[in-house]
């Protein structure tokens, strides 16, 4: 500590120094110049010294304080037992050490530090935060560092919110050449990966899968295809509808239609041919 109204002139040395070889025998401790002052540095305190130390000579007068600093140990934070769903689960993490005394203790995330917000809280001493209604956003790295002024000690945690799914898509084409593939790609936010599924006119295929393989189209598979993206831990689902339209031959009701239009064709042809022959 520095000490402002000792000035670092000779004389405050020799009565500093001789206080500490008498009042605080026992101490380690150094004393040096800075920025026209005199440091008092203190690297050991035994448990016999006491806090407080008075010092009046015909030079100055000194009144300090000394507390006795245990090194921090095997620091640890606690608190994250269940899963968290953003929207719904609060996080409550508390950042303890198994030995030492501490002086301060700083929150971070992501190597940035955590302050106070209408969401984010801590207690007095810092020990514990808390976060309210977590977003997705809030998943990361929380670090809490310890410290006092011989030690310093760290513990961190990984945070993972589940969410969505949310923004599904479909990518693909919308119109396609008969006997061509159709390939059509669902994706999905999510944490856990989302599981997908998907429909045909309304109708449940067998496809588990993002994707969607038609490997010869035909009219028949003209319509509307839904990706159906869920999580398993959130509950939640959520659609994209992609619309297909397949051209470039006949269907095959077309093609029936036409034979069916020349057989009938065919078949006046026959009759009026007999009918000819027969008034002949």
């Amino acid at each position: 500590m520095q000490l402002p109204f000792c000035s670092a002139h000779a004389s405050c040395f020799k009565v500093l120094h001789e206080f500490f070889s008498s009042a605080a025998a026992g101490l380690h401790y150094s004393l040096r110049s800075v920025e026209g002052y005199c440091e008092l540095s203190v690297q050991q305190i035994p448990p016999p010294v006491p806090k407080q130390y008075y010092l009046r000579s015909h030079e100055l007068t000194l009144s300090f304080s000394l507390l006795r600093a245990e090194k921090i140990s095997d620091a640890t934070i606690s608190g994250l037992t269940d899963e968290l769903i953003a929207g719904n689960s609060s996080l409550n993490l508390s950042c303890q050490a198994s030995a030492g005394s501490i002086s301060n203790r700083l929150w971070l995330k992501d190597g940035q530090s955590l302050s106070p917000s209408n969401r984010v809280t801590f207690t007095a001493d810092n020990s514990s935060m808390n976060i309210k209604k977590v977003e997705k956003d809030d998943a990361g790295q929380y670090k809490c560092s310890l410290s006092n002024p011989i030690s310093t000690a760290t513990a961190e945690r990984d945070v993972v919110v589940n969410y969505g799914p949310e923004s599904v898509t479909v990518q693909g084409e919308k119109t396609v050449k008969i006997n061509t593939k159709v390939v059509l790609q669902c994706s999905a936010s999510s944490v856990p990966p989302a599981g997908f599924m998907w429909t045909f006119n309304e109708t449940l295929t067998n496809v588990k899968t993002d994707t969607f393989i038609i490997e010869k189209a035909n009219y028949n598979d003209s319509g509307n295809y839904t990706c159906v993206a869920s999580n398993a831990v959130t509950g939640l689902k959520s659609t994209s509808v992609h619309t297909l339209v397949s051209n470039g031959g006949l269907s095959g009701g077309a093609i029936a239609a036409i034979v069916i239009v020349l057989l009938l064709v065919f078949a006046a042809v026959g009759a009026g041919i007999f009918t000819m022959k027969k008034k002949k």
